[in-house]
């Protein structure tokens, strides 16, 4: 995958990249906004293509069914497309159960709008489904601006407003990826920004140490009030842990 959002010389559709980009600045701008109605963009025909052409260009496998893009192309492939955005829209789209035997390590699998779009795996039955999760990237930039906001040239600031900042990131950050399996993103998330905050904490108050002793959780979401990712899950229906 390219920096400028490549793949190969396959490049995100104008229409895509201003989604990818209206969503984002609106994630920003209004944190505590709820997007409720995302789901009327997976089936987006825009999208759609740029999907199927994201998997041909990767050389995605067939699943069991056997079939095959160039059956697909035989078929159709916006005819195709049209019948399978139909079928998410009326919710009857069914993908057929898949063993992990069946999957190809990385073949199929495509980033789009933030999210990592490709078979996931229930915990408590262990079946395969088509899903989203919060992509690599997506997790690393957040962990860029938690590092940039708990830096060393940020300790003049008071701890709850530096927590307010953090809050403000987390925040958006969670409304926007609430979809999904997001229960792992958000633990690491919020590991690297509780050991951070300690030690910006330490440094601030000139303490050696790591600051597990001095500030435990209980001081952090408690006390400062820090948001505690790993417990939101619990409040979404549709997220699977």
């Amino acid at each position: 995958m390219a920096k400028d959002g490549r793949l190969g010389n396959l490049a995100t559709p104008i229409s895509v990249q201003k989604l990818q980009t209206a969503l984002h600045a609106k994630a920003k701008e209004e944190p505590g906004f709820r997007f409720y109605a995302l789901y009327d963009k997976i089936y987006r025909m825009d999208v759609l293509r740029h999907a199927y052409a994201c998997c041909r260009a990767n050389k995605g496998a067939r699943g069991v069914d056997g079939l095959r893009f160039d059956d697909i192309e035989a078929y159709g492939r916006e005819r195709w497309l049209g019948e399978l955005a139909q079928e998410i829209q009326e919710g009857t789209y069914r993908p057929d159960a898949v063993r992990r035997v069946y999957i190809p390590k990385p073949d199929g699998k495509f980033d789009s709008l933030g999210y990592t779009f490709g078979l996931c795996y229930s915990r408590k039955t262990g079946r395969a489904y088509i899903g989203a999760r919060p992509s690599k990237k997506s997790i690393k930039r957040m962990i860029e601006a938690v590092h940039v906001e708990t830096c060393r040239t940020s300790t003049w600031l008071d701890a709850e407003e530096l927590v307010t900042r953090l809050n403000r990131k987390l925040g958006g950050w969670a409304n926007y990826f609430r979809y999904g399996p997001v229960t792992s993103a958000y633990r690491f998330i919020d590991w690297y920004t509780t050991n951070r905050l300690r030690r910006w904490l330490c440094k601030k108050h000139k303490q050696s140490g790591k600051g597990n002793e001095r500030y435990p959780d209980e001081y952090l979401y408690k006390h400062l009030r820090l948001i505690r990712l790993p417990i939101l899950p619990k409040s979404f229906p549709w997220a699977k842990a």
